[in-house]
């Protein structure tokens, strides 16, 4: 299956755990996803303190035979404290998109790598499954009113080996410079449009935390800060 691909891991867990999942995310896992072939890796916390999921990790791929090289499996096999790390995560979700356009056609590559300090993730449920009743023009307008960096919109395909996902076909992804970024004015927009094959939507707010956000003044451990006075 061609690429490019969008492959989003989310899930809960309690707060001492997820100081251990994110300093193996950052010291052992994202290190082996790049060394594999990944085009980039990056971890988002809520921006709302009880807001769910409580991590997610977005990954960029160019190929779907990439799950099955012998340079990820061995990297996979290779990482001693990768299956009792994931022993304590709750509500997993794992699902595998291909960017589309406007319109529902996939596309054939990404102009960039995902680069944003703050997303705004859209999970949009329609009564018609495809979802090409929907129109996906309307978010590139209204997002860009709104300020964003940019938009992606992609459709849920075949997932990779093993990874099992509850989301609905589409998925709309907002950039933001950063946690100003208005995506409250967003959603209440979004409610508004009469959809009819639009039955559900999900949405969440989530701030970048690996790698550094861009602008230092951001960055979460105040020992690092101190370097950016």
């Amino acid at each position: 299956m061609s690429g490019p691909f969008f492959y989003t891991v989310e899930f809960d867990a309690n707060s001492d755990d997820l100081a251990a999942l994110m300093d193996w995310n950052v010291k052992r896992h994202a290190p082996d996803m790049y060394k594999s072939g990944f085009h980039s890796t990056a971890t988002y916390v809520p921006v709302g303190k009880d807001d769910r999921p409580s991590f997610l990790n977005l990954y960029e791929l160019g190929s779907y035979d990439l799950w099955t090289s012998m340079i990820y499996t061995q990297a996979m096999a290779r990482d001693p404290y990768s299956k009792a790390l994931m022993s304590r995560r709750d509500n997993v979700q794992q699902t595998l998109y291909r960017y589309i356009d406007t319109s529902g056609r996939f596309l054939d590559a990404a102009e960039e790598v995902l680069n944003a300090d703050a997303v705004s993730l859209f999970w949009l449920e329609t009564a018609d499954k495809v979802g090409m009743n929907i129109d996906l023009q309307w978010f590139v307008r209204e997002a860009a009113s709104n300020g964003s960096k940019g938009v992606r919109m992609m459709r849920k395909v075949e997932n990779r080996p093993g990874a099992s996902t509850q989301r609905p076909d589409l998925l709309v992804l907002v950039e933001w410079d950063d946690v100003s970024g208005r995506h409250g004015d967003l959603t209440r927009a979004l409610a508004k449009v009469p959809w009819h094959p639009l039955k559900s939507v999900n949405d969440h707010f989530a701030k970048r935390v690996f790698p550094w956000p861009d602008g230092p003044e951001r960055v979460a451990r105040p020992d690092a800060r101190q370097f950016f006075r």
